[in-house]
């Protein structure tokens, strides 16, 4: 053993048994083990006891660290005075990210192979796991045959309401198999934290795409009618935890490396969840999905320069349907929401004047190119919409808070801005006043087509599914404009008298509306629209119940009486889990 500890031995105070003349072959034991170089630069210190330090000398300064080179980690960390301990202080953390762990190649080439190793193998179990329990359910359904119906169920029924996936991208993976990620993965050096740090863009391709199909079928299996599909309500939970258990495995480097499918995956779990009444839950991940819009600065259309354009568009598309939702979150579920402010809408589509990817396959049935035009006509309308709803209701509200000042600001006001509010809400009524012919009467479509049954079929359902959505949206934003308005006593400034009767009246005429439409409207087309169609509809007899209990006219109650039985029956065979709950009085309102 040398006389002459290595500085590296030095400084830890161990003892070093390397060799002062050739370092660079005979390095000491723990020098071989951490992969530092051994160095014997240090001048040796002389002996004997030690020289008092001078009263007047100045104490040396703390080394920063900023100023702590990439071989002193270990000295730093040692002697480090910062409050936070050691473990939790960030600039720890930064450093331990940057740095890695100090050991040899080999021995890190086999500890990232191993912690690939064991993701692959939780990959493994996901998988295999959620193909058990999708055969336990139905034997003859296998596991792709499964996800081969509900794809086409989304792009048959519910894509012209949720046109944010590429057909080619979603057909392409229907045979599920469980991703295997590479060896070369670098993994963080955090034992809590099963993630990698970094993959190849195959990798995080593969286990995306793997969890955007389990995502978009546990979304369509929950709309699966029980009549049609009796296995639907028990698919979906499966396909949701496969979904949910995948995304946690990468969902650190999801967030900092976000596309357009990291909104679509937690869009469709979000509806999953909605549609099974975990209201909360479904909150929760629609807003990680707003705040992760946010981080990608979709307002702003640099953001998408540079892009696949097929990339660019599902992302415009992602975002556009943030802010239908948020707008549905804010106004009937009283969320406040930054989304729907006007820096978020303004983004400029870049699909505008130009020929743009289209995100439907051609269908070997043989549906005719201009078939994705068509349904986002219905789409363009439905977010009109609701930015023109919510516009006058951010209008009314701006209006409502000046009388909190006490003052006679808000008569003033009222008084100057009389019609202030008749152009947008006149604007807001006209807007499905010239509808397309496949828009106004659905049933027309059969009639036209020469291309055969099975194509008619599935155009006519696709655009049963768009009308519903539409008319039962603007009835039901009707309704909610007129009470906000008939709560504050500003009913005259949408053209309504201000007297219990006439506005009670008024909302017996539009749940009339309501109830002619639905009760004409093909079951199976509201069952696909799902909860948020079954809250609309709740929202209508809730109204009519305020009407029975509170107006005194005898000829308007008796007629509120008849609707709200109508409503209730039609209520009854979509067999919400979310009315259930809110009639066995289980769910609270937090509005």
């Amino acid at each position: 053993m040398s006389s002459r500890a290595c500085d590296a031995c030095r400084t830890r105070k161990v003892r070093c048994d390397g060799v002062p003349s050739s370092p660079e072959y005979n390095p000491c034991f723990h020098c071989r083990t951490s992969g530092t170089a051994c160095r014997y630069e240090q001048a040796p210190k002389k002996r004997g006891p030690k020289s008092k330090r001078s009263v007047t000398s100045p104490r040396p300064r703390r080394t920063t660290p900023s100023s702590v080179g990439a071989n002193d980690e270990a000295s730093f960390l040692s002697k480090s005075t910062s409050p936070l301990p050691v473990t939790t202080s960030p600039v720890f953390e930064r450093q331990m990210v940057a740095w890695g762990p100090r050991v040899s190649n080999r021995a890190s080439e086999s500890i990232v192979s191993s912690r690939a190793a064991d993701l692959n193998a939780k990959i493994e179990d996901i998988h295999q796991d959620l193909l058990n329990a999708v055969e336990a359910v139905d034997s003859h359904w296998s596991l792709d045959e499964t996800v081969r119906r509900c794809v086409n169920v989304f792009m048959e029924a519910i894509f012209g309401t949720r046109p944010i996936v590429s057909e080619a991208r979603i057909r392409a993976n229907c045979c599920l198999k469980p991703p295997r990620l590479s060896d070369s993965l670098s993994v963080l050096g955090f034992s809590t934290q099963s993630i990698t740090s970094s993959a190849t863009p195959h990798d995080l391709e593969e286990i995306r795409s793997y969890t955007l199909v389990t995502a978009l079928c546990a979304a369509t299996a929950y709309l699966l009618s029980t009549k049609d599909d009796p296995n639907g309500a028990a698919v979906g939970p499966i396909f949701l935890h496969a979904s949910r258990e995948m995304l946690h495995l990468y969902e650190h480097l999801d967030v900092e490396c976000p596309d357009s499918s990291s909104l679509v995956i937690r869009m469709f779990q979000a509806g999953a969840l909605h549609t099974n009444s975990k209201l909360r839950l479904s909150w929760h991940l629609f807003g990680a999905a707003l705040r992760l819009g946010e981080q990608m600065q979709l307002q702003d259309p640099r953001s998408l320069q540079r892009l696949d354009p097929l990339e660019a568009r599902l992302r415009v598309m992602a975002f556009r349907i943030l802010r239908i939702s948020a707008r549905y979150h804010r106004i009937l579920e009283y969320h406040p929401l930054s989304v729907c402010d006007p820096p978020w809408s303004s983004l400029t589509y870049p699909d505008d004047g130009v020929e743009t990817p289209l995100m439907m396959s051609p269908s070997p049935l043989g549906t005719r190119p201009e078939y994705e035009s068509q349904l986002l006509v219905a789409f363009n309308l439905y977010e009109k919409m609701w930015i023109a709803a919510s516009d006058i209701l951010t209008d009314l509200d701006c209006l409502v808070r000046l009388d909190r000042s006490g003052t006679s600001v808000v008569s003033t006001l009222i008084e100057s801005h009389q019609n202030h509010f008749l152009n947008p809400y006149s604007a807001f009524l006209g807007l499905l006043d010239d509808l397309p012919l496949f828009l106004h009467s659905p049933d027309s479509v059969k009639d036209a087509m020469d291309s055969g049954a099975t194509v008619s079929e599935i155009q006519w359902r696709q655009f049963w599914v768009q009308r519903v959505n539409l008319i039962v949206s603007y009835n039901c934003l009707r309704m909610l404009i007129l009470n906000r308005f008939a709560q504050y006593g500003l009913t005259t400034m949408i053209g309504v008298q201000n007297t219990d009767t006439m506005i009670a009246l008024r909302k017996t005429e539009i749940a009339h509306d309501m109830n002619v439409f639905v009760k004409d409207a093909p079951i199976d087309s509201l069952l696909v629209n799902g909860e948020a169609c079954v809250a609309k509809i709740r929202y209508m007899g809730a109204t009519l119940l305020e009407v029975i209990h509170q107006v005194q006219a005898p000829q308007v109650v008796k007629r509120a009486h008849s609707l709200f039985s109508s409503l209730l029956d039609i209520l009854t065979k979509l067999d919400s889990r979310a009315s259930d709950e809110l009639i066995s009085g289980n769910y609270n309102a937090t509005s």
